[in-house]
């Protein structure tokens, strides 16, 4: 899809929030979510937590980092997953770290953000071919993005929770726990 096109999409989009007035209009979704990325998660008893930055005008809109830190760490020790700190990961076998990247955009002549939440489970594997080498590798991810109205921006704190749910589920379907 050309440049000019995309643009369109996305003008028509926004603007079909603001008439809707939605809370959030989630448009697109990618996911690794299959048995296969789903088996990567078996026999891991808990994972490190990253949360990358977001832009310092977000956070001082009211999206803040270590929310979303707290939000993630509480929902996953619920669901009786623990939350490894930097030197318990590097001593778990695989050293599972799981990444969330929370992308923020103002869009200040629409009166909206248009955001994208990605998740990725990352662990040490070893090559096929050589089992002596060793590189980190996502082995599971998920990923959404929408359009949130401005008033709203603390929604997309949910839609980070949402996006964990899935993450929970695919992981206690092939851990029992």
């Amino acid at each position: 899809m050309n440049k000019k096109k995309e643009w369109k999409i996305s003008l028509v989009m926004v603007l079909a929030s603001l008439v809707l007035d939605l809370t959030i209009f989630t448009f697109y979704a990618v996911a690794g979510d299959s048995r296969f990325e789903r088996s990567s998660l078996t026999g891991l008893y808990g994972f490190h937590v990253i949360i990358e930055d977001l832009r310092p005008e977000i956070e001082k809109d009211g999206l803040k980092k270590e929310q979303i830190r707290k939000d993630i760490e509480s929902q996953l020790l619920k669901a009786g997953i623990r939350v490894l700190t930097e030197e318990e990961q590097m001593k778990t076998p695989g050293g599972p770290v799981l990444q969330v990247i929370v992308s923020v955009l103002k869009s200040k002549s629409y009166g909206c953000y248009v955001f994208h939440i990605f998740m990725s489970l990352t662990q040490w594997v070893s090559l096929e071919r050589n089992p002596a080498i060793k590189a980190p590798a996502a082995t599971w991810h998920f990923g959404s993005t929408g359009i949130i109205d401005y008033k709203k921006l603390n929604n997309i704190r949910n839609e980070v929770k949402e996006e964990l749910a899935r993450f929970i589920n695919a992981y206690l379907s092939v851990n029992n726990k």
